[in-house]
């Protein structure tokens, strides 16, 4: 495992019921894919995707991604989308989740079911298949309302499936579930619709009878759905998330070394990082370093800067050691490749042997200018008027951020994804407001009144100078 792939939709709003990517090394700080912009749409149905689960299937290697045929942007309300919803399920496939199928639809939902939510799948060895589960609101004989139950069918290839039946029924309504596996036994994470919390469960089998587990940490949480959770790196900390749809502030981790326990440390902010977009409902897949670096798609990126006329030196670091991957990455723009695994004295060499050679080729001898600021960029060292300033790390990439884009105006969205370093150390918005200031205090004449790195309300900064 070298990564995780977060599949996810983003809200009500035009395109937001759609597909989204993002991408993270350790499952806590993320990127988003494509520009935040959807990476697949449906067609089908009611043309809209929510709460999308990919799943990689160890009968044929494909990664399969299902998904809600709900779109609420249409303007029916969630009456209906309850009452006479659809009762099919979104499918997409994929070898190697760059390429995927065209999105097919199929029918789960029982007769008379008002809607198919929340889709996700488990592979059940015991039948060597993927039993598949989501919620439908539905009325027994016996009922006077229709209540959200967990159905459930079996499938090998998400084209044809079992009959669908019950899996799930409690007192109050139930929707959004996923499970895990540890140690043996499964953990069944649910919302009560009715009480707006999480409920945890735990069961010797997927069939077998499931027990509540006490959480004090879970019931403390109101407001929350979409339950996802995933090993870290570790491969001993479980990290569960859970959306904040109530104050619409996107999803929130929580760890645990023992799912059995019910505890769970909620991490703060600046301890995680989702990306520029608030992210609703969907899965998260474990992914190879190859996957990972398909995704990230660097050679996209290495085209973009040479397009733009950036000279900055590149150097693929890659696990792909391919022909035809290492032709691509020098013919986009890539001064240097190098494969997994390499040894940083190499490494180190290479970056300098890269720097001597791009000085000068840029017209600037790798350093930025903005009137009588100077950023040497090979030394590190900031000099106003020829006298070096004292900066922090992070003061010193947020200035090297605005001097490469003068005249663009970048939200502070578009500023927190790039001052990440990747390796966790993160600068949360209060933060990031901080070094704002402290970069108007030393190179601004009239810090209140700054003529060089303005305020653009609403939006982010600008630099102008």
């Amino acid at each position: 495992m070298a990564g995780y792939l977060f599949v996810h939709f983003t809200g009500e709003e035009k395109d937001g019921e759609q597909i989204y990517f993002s991408l993270s090394r350790d499952g806590l700080f993320w990127n988003d894919l494509n520009d935040g912009r959807p990476v697949l749409y449906s067609k089908l149905g009611t043309c809209g995707a929510r709460d999308p689960f990919p799943v990689r299937s160890p009968l044929d290697g494909k990664v399969y991604l299902i998904a809600t045929d709900l779109r609420i942007e249409a303007g029916e309300g969630w009456e209906a989308a309850q009452e006479r919803g659809s009762r099919n399920l979104l499918v997409w496939e994929s070898e190697d989740l760059v390429h995927w199928s065209k999105e097919r639809s199929c029918e789960v939902g029982i007769p008379g079911a008002g809607c198919v939510w929340a889709p996700e799948a488990v592979f059940d060895r015991q039948e060597n298949a993927f039993l598949v589960f989501f919620a439908s609101k539905t009325k027994g004989a016996e009922e006077t309302e229709g209540k959200h139950k967990i159905y459930a069918a079996y499938t090998k290839d998400f084209r044809e499936f079992t009959e669908t039946f019950l899996y799930m029924e409690r007192e109050n309504h139930v929707i959004d579930t996923t499970i895990l596996e540890s140690g043996g036994r499964y953990y069944r994470i649910s919302k009560d619709e009715t009480e707006k919390r999480l409920i945890l469960e735990t069961a010797d089998s997927l069939r077998g009878t499931f027990t509540q587990i006490i959480s004090p940490t879970l019931a403390g949480l109101k407001g929350v759905e979409g339950p996802e959770g995933y090993l870290l790196p570790d491969g001993e900390t479980w990290c569960l998330i859970a959306d904040r749809f109530m104050e619409g502030t996107g999803y929130l981790p929580m760890l645990t070394k023992d799912l059995a326990s019910g505890t769970f440390h909620i991490l703060r902010s600046g301890q995680y990082h989702m990306g520029g977009t608030i992210k609703r409902h969907g899965g998260i897949l474990q992914i190879t370093d190859e996957e990972y670096e398909r995704l990230g798609n660097g050679i996209s990126l290495c085209e973009k800067l040479r397009a733009a006329g950036c000279r900055t030196p590149v150097i693929f670091l890659t696990a792909s050691d391919e022909e035809t991957s290492v032709i691509r990455g020098l013919d986009c723009g890539g001064d240097d490749y190098m494969t997994k695994p390499f040894k940083l004295g190499e490494l180190c060499s290479r970056i300098r042997a890269l720097l001597r050679r791009s000085k000068g080729q840029n017209g600037e001898d790798g350093v930025l200018r903005s009137g009588e600021l100077a950023v040497n960029l090979t030394e590190g060292r900031v000099l106003l008027r020829g006298e070096s300033l004292d900066f922090t790390a992070a003061e010193y990439r947020l200035l090297c951020l605005f001097l490469t884009n003068k005249g663009k105006v970048l939200t502070r969205n578009a500023i927190l994804d790039r001052l990440w370093d990747g390796v966790g150390n993160f600068v949360d918005d209060n933060t990031l407001s901080v070094y704002i200031r402290r970069l108007r205090e030393k190179l601004e004449e009239n810090p209140s009144a700054p003529e060089y790195l303005k305020t653009v309300r609403g939006v982010g900064y600008r630099w102008e100078m």
